[in-house]
């Protein structure tokens, strides 16, 4: 039977981190803490660096994968189409929102077809949150810019 996704990440996550704690310990370095005195060079070793790298990013999408996303809406648009209704150049519209993809607030299926995830359709069907990015866009934005 093949693995799930999850299990997947679980075990890249567990091989790496194993790797990376052998790689301290043969160097007599301590596992990484929050603490004052973390000595620089814990992860200046190419391979650790590598494994550091991959858990990074298999803990990042684990992480999103566990949240849960509400399944996305099955309508999709061109980044023409959304620049023609947002008023952005498309080359802006396309940085913007390639932007977001890589932060999985929406979803590129194929190649400049764009779609809701789970996040964006929260944010587009969620009252509450629209009007918190709205006050938070809007409001705190430009106060923070002008501390």
């Amino acid at each position: 039977m093949a693995s799930s996704r999850i299990a997947e990440l679980s075990s890249l996550i567990a091989t790496h981190t194993a790797k990376i704690d052998a790689s301290l310990a043969s160097r007599n370095l301590p596992s990484p803490s929050f603490g004052p005195k973390q000595p620089p060079g814990l992860f200046a070793d190419e391979e650790v660096t590598h494994s550091r790298q991959a858990v990074l990013e298999a803990t990042d999408e684990l992480h999103a994968l566990m949240q849960g996303p509400i399944p996305p809406s099955t309508g999709y648009a061109t980044f023409e189409e959304i620049s023609q209704g947002s008023g952005l150049s498309e080359a802006m519209t396309r940085r913007l929102l390639r932007h977001a993809i890589s932060h999985r607030i929406f979803h590129e299926p194929e190649k400049g077809i764009v779609t809701h995830s789970g996040a964006s359709k929260y944010l587009a069907e969620n009252p509450n949150m629209r009007q918190w990015i709205a006050m938070v866009s809007e409001e705190m934005w430009p106060a923070a810019t002008k501390a």
